[in-house]
């Protein structure tokens, strides 16, 4: 019988495996913003960089944008080319302006996804590109902690029916023991 792997393991120095501890470091400066803690910020070139957090494959996320209308000026339009990626709406008031997003990350990709949109004001004539960053995790490698203004909107069928990142690796035997599960 093969002997199952998970492609997340390392070995540590007393031959026990744990799973690599992938961490997500956003570096945010003083003047940042955004509702609740989705992190926005203002490069010096003039591009937000937005940090969604933590998501999973085969979900449907609902997420709110908000950020001050002083960065791009008043009669917003919004467009993006991401797959998976889809504005539903956009409002605005006199200090802020929302963009309500649906996304479903890509089910082939796990691992930091940085998605571009593209931020434009009909009445100034001034464009931001805004850089959607996120982590994205597997099947089997927990259970996002969701940040405010984004929600799980539905579980879709794929992700219990897909592959997990168990392999079998080929022309060894082991004892059914000596598997552990990390779930």
């Amino acid at each position: 019988m093969p002997i199952l792997k998970n492609k997340n393991l390392a070995s540590t120095d007393q031959g026990h495996s744990r799973h690599h501890e992938k961490r997500a470091s956003f570096s945010i400066s003083d003047s940042e913003t955004g509702t609740g803690s989705i992190k926005i910020s203002k490069n010096a070139d003039g591009h937000m960089e937005v940090y969604f957090g933590f998501l999973q494959v085969f979900h449907r996320y609902s997420i709110r944008l908000t950020f001050p209308i002083e960065y791009i000026g008043p009669s917003i339009t919004c467009e993006t080319t991401a797959p998976g990626l889809v504005i539903h709406s956009i409002d605005e008031d006199d200090k802020t302006a929302t963009v309500e997003l649906e996304y479903v990350p890509p089910g082939d990709r796990v691992g930091s996804i940085i998605e571009e949109l593209v931020i434009k004001s009909k009445t100034s004539n001034r464009k931001v590109h805004a850089h959607a960053h996120m982590e994205i995790l597997g099947r089997t490698q927990g259970k996002p902690s969701l940040k405010q203004g984004v929600t799980c909107m539905e579980v879709l069928p794929d992700f219990l029916s897909s592959p997990s990142e168990w392999i079998a690796s080929p022309n060894t035997t082991t004892d059914q023991s000596e598997l552990t599960s990390l779930d």
